[in-house]
């Protein structure tokens, strides 16, 4: 029977302690450096708990009875639904919660210790407890119980179980330490669009909501593309090209997050439009640029003898079949 490495169970056990870690401390920096409210943080875990974990399940388990695997089974299609889901329950979550019931109270500190309750505990029940069940199973591998624990399944329940568990040593070691690096990006995102939503309630601009809804859609849906090419790469192309990939993974994930920094501290100086219209002219004119330069780029043959050849043979070619049209 194969084992988990102890490679893997360090990444395991780091990952725990930075979900449960980073939520706690931010916390008591808040309250203590703010004086915001305890009970601020428990009203995002509450209104978390109710819409992603409860009214979009609901939706989830709706969509998945009435198109099966014509959605689970296309990669663009459930990745593109997923972040729709998420970014509609959450951040009308997050909308109802700043409206209706921190109206009187309001501040950005209230929105940030806000942000930490809807960002800690979806790292909790992500994060820290898919380590804690990790860490359970792997106790079962290593200690070599885990033949008597699905002895009692029938032989296909036996068999998808085994598949599943098989990735906890088939995966590269490297990966369980990315669960509590993709969950402190997560809790950071979480923060940001508290923010940016507390400004669409309390200075009455429906751009930061709208603005809020799309990043939310843009990071998870391009987080599940990316996370299931990652694990296939893994899996096919080897550790060199894996760790390759996963570079380019937190490359575009820190790129996306500085431009939502930058659009939302221009936001705040020039107002939402302007922040996103200054981003979107950066992009449009970088893309423009480079086009051009393309178009203006002309490329060096990689084998010029051989290009030279070719075209004195070509040459040739044309003489001859002038000369075989005139005969």
């Amino acid at each position: 029977m194969n084992t988990v490495s102890s490679a893997s169970i360090t990444g395991m056990v780091v990952s725990l302690i930075l979900c449960v870690a980073a939520p706690v401390a931010l916390c008591i920096l808040l309250k203590r450096k703010t004086g915001a409210k305890l009970s601020d943080m428990f009203l995002g875990v509450v209104i978390f708990i109710l819409f992603a974990r409860f009214l979009e399940q609901l939706l989830h388990m709706a969509m998945l009875s009435a198109f099966g695997e014509r959605l689970t089974g296309n990669l663009w299609l459930s990745a593109l639904y997923g972040g729709a889901a998420a970014a509609v329950f959450e951040e009308f979550g997050r909308l109802i919660a700043m409206k209706y019931l921190l109206d009187n109270q309001l501040e950005k500190d209230t929105a940030l210790m806000y942000g930490v309750g809807h960002g800690g505990i979806e790292a909790l029940t992500i994060g820290a407890l898919t380590c804690v069940s990790n860490l359970a199973t792997v106790s079962m591998i290593n200690g070599g119980k885990l033949e008597s624990a699905l002895a009692g399944l029938d032989e296909a329940a036996r068999a998808t179980s085994l598949e599943t568990i098989s990735q906890l040593w088939t995966l590269p070691s490297y990966l369980f330490y990315m669960v509590g690096v993709e969950r402190l990006i997560a809790f950071a995102l979480q923060i940001c669009l508290s923010y940016l939503v507390y400004r669409a309630v309390r200075y009455h601009r429906r751009g930061f909501f709208l603005a809020a809804m799309g990043i939310h859609f843009a990071v998870d849906a391009l987080a599940a593309l990316l996370k299931l090419e990652l694990e296939e790469a893994s899996k096919r192309l080897g550790r060199k090209m894996a760790l390759l990939l996963l570079a380019a993974f937190m490359a575009i994930f820190g790129y996306l997050f500085l431009w939502c920094f930058l659009t939302m501290v221009m936001a705040h100086f020039w107002g939402i439009i302007a922040g996103l219209a200054v981003t979107t002219g950066i992009h449009l004119v970088a893309a423009a640029v480079a086009l051009i330069l393309f178009s203006r780029t002309h490329v060096t043959p990689i084998a010029p003898a051989t290009a030279e050849e070719l075209k004195t043979d070509l040459s040739c070619l044309q003489m001859a079949l002038k000369k075989s049209s005139h005969s």
